[in-house]
């Protein structure tokens, strides 16, 4: 590389450009002229970095990580002269005026910090990623990702994931694909095989301006990533929204090390970012139990229109939704059935809250049920001034189903996947 800059920085270098390229050729430089493409968009490129570190090695690489920038790839594996130390190889895409070259660095000693001690452990086989094929599963990635913005990647990486609990030990490789526009940043996750399996979408403005309460129709995509983890048993015990979320308590023992000595059901929180695992939820003996049901026992997507005739039905069009739960309670008249319980201000002094059967429907007489405690307060809100006829009315028709409500006030603004043009970011 040096005798590449030293030819180039020559003053007479535009009347002497083709001896240039010619020495350069000579010397081992891959000389292009223009402006450098990235390397998130030249896959022949790294193919080749590819076969030059697998022609240092008699088998498989043993791996430990590999990342891929705009100018850079990077591949840290075991050096193959000596076992136990792991060494690094690098293309750099390099450029100088209107030149433009590929040099392969490397081996260089490294010695990065290992969470988990075992060193086999930490390394895996290259060819098990699809490298060849990767710029597909980089586009899966985008458009996973949905940036308002246009973006693209500004970093790639793959890598063994790490868990600490019970004991330290490495999971399988794992791609991290790095989506980035000048306003917002996600991280979308991807097996070796270049499945997705799992998203990190708190940096997007998607995130930023997601009011769970006001999206009910986000809970059948919910409901549908929950029955992939549970099947159709009944083991749900209390779904929850949340601002960004919902949270689905199960019957299921979580068997969380952190959590000896209590017996504690299984959560899981869904967000736009996906289905995850929470912390367990202490199971206490109650007086009036709640009995689990199946994700197939309610009809999800009827939810938006539950909302909408119980929030006209209510008569409180500025009304603001504060909580959203479902539970099977056992204190209800004749059959237990899931029942929908939301939670309705009027204004900053006033609540109301009103159960309401989710499927399948009930003819027993719904009454309104506890405001829930305010944080911080050990008393509970004013409800608002309801009449005894708005609670005995006829049911709304064309609905089978009844809840309460909320106003809905600002209207949500819906996202566009904007593609890149290219797959690198800005």
């Amino acid at each position: 590389m040096g005798a590449c800059r030293k030819l180039l920085a020559s003053r007479a270098w535009s009347r002497i450009l083709p001896v240039v390229v010619l020495a350069m050729l000579v010397a081992g430089c891959q000389v292009r002229l223009g402006s450098p493409v990235s390397l998130f968009d030249d896959e022949p490129a790294i193919a080749k970095a590819v076969d030059a570190i697998q022609s240092r090695f008699t088998g498989p690489i043993p791996t430990f990580k590999v990342e891929i920038t705009d100018d850079e790839f990077v591949v840290q594996a075991e050096d193959p002269r000596t076992p136990g130390q792991l060494v690094e190889w690098r293309l750099a895409r390099e450029q100088y005026l209107v030149l433009t070259w590929d040099r392969v660095y490397g081996p260089r000693r490294i010695d990065p910090v290992l969470l988990n001690r075992n060193f086999r452990e930490n390394l895996f086989d290259l060819k098990e990623v699809q490298l060849k094929g990767w710029g597909k599963i980089a586009d899966a990635a985008i458009a996973r990702a949905a940036l308002e913005d246009k973006g693209g990647l500004s970093r790639v990486t793959i890598a063994r994931t790490t868990v600490l609990l019970p004991t330290t030990s490495s999971g399988p490789p794992r791609w991290t694909f790095v989506v980035k526009s000048p306003r917002e940043e996600a991280r979308i996750y991807a097996n070796a095989s270049g499945a997705i399996i799992g998203a990190d979408l708190a940096g997007t403005n998607r995130m930023r301006n997601l009011v769970m309460y006001q999206r009910p129709d986000l809970a059948a995509d919910a409901a549908a990533a929950m029955r992939e983890v549970i099947g159709k048993e009944p083991l749900v015990l209390r779904v929850s929204f949340n601002s960004k979320s919902i949270d689905f308590e199960t019957t299921l023992e979580d068997k969380n090390p952190l959590l000896t000595g209590l017996r504690t059901n299984a959560r899981y929180d869904w967000s736009i970012s996906g289905l995850s695992r929470t912390m367990g939820r202490p199971a206490f003996p109650s007086s009036n139990p709640e009995m689990p049901f199946a994700i197939d026992d309610v009809d999800w997507k009827a939810l938006p229109k539950i909302v909408t005739d119980a929030r006209a039905k209510l008569g409180m069009p500025n009304g603001r939704v504060t909580s959203i739960d479902l539970t099977k309670p056992t204190e209800s008249v004749g059959q237990p059935v899931p029942i929908w319980r939301f939670t309705s201000r009027r204004t900053a002094s006033a609540a109301s809250t009103m159960p309401t059967p989710a499927a399948p429907p009930s003819t027993s007489c719904c009454r309104p049920a506890a405001a829930s405690r305010r944080p911080g307060s050990t008393r509970r809100p004013w409800r608002s001034r309801l009449t005894a006829s708005a609670w005995n009315s006829a049911p709304i028709p064309g609905s089978s189903t009844f809840s309460s409500t909320t106003a809905m006030c600002r209207s949500w603004r819906k996202t566009r996947a904007s593609a890149a043009p290219r797959r690198a970011c800005c």
